[in-house]
């Protein structure tokens, strides 16, 4: 079969893969969680609290065997209620190794939301789409989520932060192997 250059094996029996075509790998679909207060420093950062708060995937080593790339799609909602001054939020998405709680991360997508003249509360959607190199990571688990943080890391910036509304939200993160 001319043009194939891969197969894949372990969870779909043995198919062969023409370059550039992606396969499903993981998908997390998480409800709203609603407020999670002010954090001024980046959350979360434990697995028992990206499991509610954050859209989060672990991916391993088996799973991402044979490729060399993966694609992270995200959609999230954040309410944002105003702060002293402003309503205003950093987040970015996340990479790290080894499973369990975020360390040593690599920072993926980064930016801010939020509005310099709201005076009540304000709604966002934040969602993307990467391609991250993964072929010097090695034979480990790799973990992708989303943090966030009250602009700047000032309170005044932002006051509570609900990821999602509320259970009603439907929050996702998919990724998938490039070949």
């Amino acid at each position: 079969m001319s043009g194939l250059v891969g197969q894949v094996g372990a969870r779909s029996g043995t198919i062969p893969i023409a370059k550039g075509n992606l396969v499903f790998i993981e998908r997390v679909l998480r409800d709203g969680a609603g407020s999670v207060g002010t954090p001024t420093s980046y959350y979360p950062v434990s697995v028992s609290d990206l499991g509610t708060d954050s859209v989060y995937a672990a991916i391993t080593a088996s799973d991402h065997a044979g490729f060399t790339k993966l694609k992270v799609d995200y959609t999230t909602n954040f309410r944002l209620n105003e702060g002293s001054s402003h309503t205003l939020m950093d987040f970015k998405m996340v990479r790290w190794t080894g499973g369990g709680d975020i360390a040593s991360e690599t920072v993926l997508i980064e930016g801010s939301i939020g509005d310099v003249t709201s005076t009540l509360e304000t709604y966002y959607s934040v969602s993307g789409s990467f391609v991250d190199d993964i072929s010097s990571l090695g034979s480990v688990t790799i973990s992708y989520a989303m943090q966030y943080r009250a602009m700047g890391g000032s309170s005044a910036n932002c006051g509570a932060i609900f990821f999602g509304q509320d259970s009603s939200d439907k929050l996702q993160l998919s990724v998938y192997g490039i070949i």
